[in-house]
């Protein structure tokens, strides 16, 4: 549980979530740690660089607490620091981390509305949280967005479609999108290979030798 120091800073900017410490993480002991040291940036005298806030705000969230990331980040614009596109990464990732997929998709269009432009590590989190939930028909949208905008497909992004294609047995929109992949000149890695494999198994393809 927060200290009685970091509970008494949270408290001058209304802050009421309960927060937990955790295991140290980018140079931060704990929760503490971190908060504390968003506040104390916070409270100086010219306004912290965006950049010094993701690099707090990414600690948190990998420390999995998620509620206090989502608290400093509303904070974080009360006081009139402007979001960049990592600060919306960093919490669109977790939010799909936390199963909160609605909640990412609408800060996903707050960030749209800003004139900010996703990038690809935008869109793979969103996939992410998407192809998890079950939700691939959405994908697609997803997917058709990012060559809307010009951002390419990576490995990683083919590598979460094949797993989720191959998760709902989609075996021919597995094979469709494995013969594209190698049409773009892009080696699938071991865990999109056994994806395939483990669906073409189920899927009776798979031929064997007498």
């Amino acid at each position: 549980m927060l200290n009685t120091t970091t509970r008494y800073a949270l408290s001058k900017f209304h802050f009421s979530s309960r927060l937990y410490s955790h295991s140290p993480t980018c140079g931060f002991r704990n929760i503490d740690d971190a908060v504390s040291s968003f506040v104390t940036t916070l409270a100086k005298c010219h306004p912290p660089s965006v950049i010094e806030f993701n690099k707090i705000l990414g600690s948190i969230v990998k420390m999995k607490e998620y509620r206090t990331a989502i608290s400093l980040f509303a904070l974080m614009e009360s006081r009139g620091l402007t979001p960049d596109v990592n600060s919306y990464n960093i919490m669109i990732n977790g939010y799909c981390k936390n199963k909160k997929v609605d909640e990412a998709l609408t800060l996903f269009k707050e960030m749209c509305r800003t004139n900010l432009v996703p990038d690809t590590i935008t869109y793979n989190s969103l996939i992410y949280g998407l192809c998890k939930s079950g939700r691939i028909t959405c994908v697609q949208d997803i997917v058709n967005e990012m060559h809307g905008n010009g951002q390419a497909l990576n490995l990683i992004t083919y590598s979460m479609l094949l797993d989720a294609l191959c998760k709902a047995q989609h075996l021919d929109e597995v094979i469709a999108l494995f013969q594209k992949i190698f049409n773009k000149g892009i080696r699938p890695d071991v865990f999109a290979y056994n994806s395939l494999l483990n669906v073409s198994c189920k899927g009776g393809r798979l031929k064997t030798e007498d």
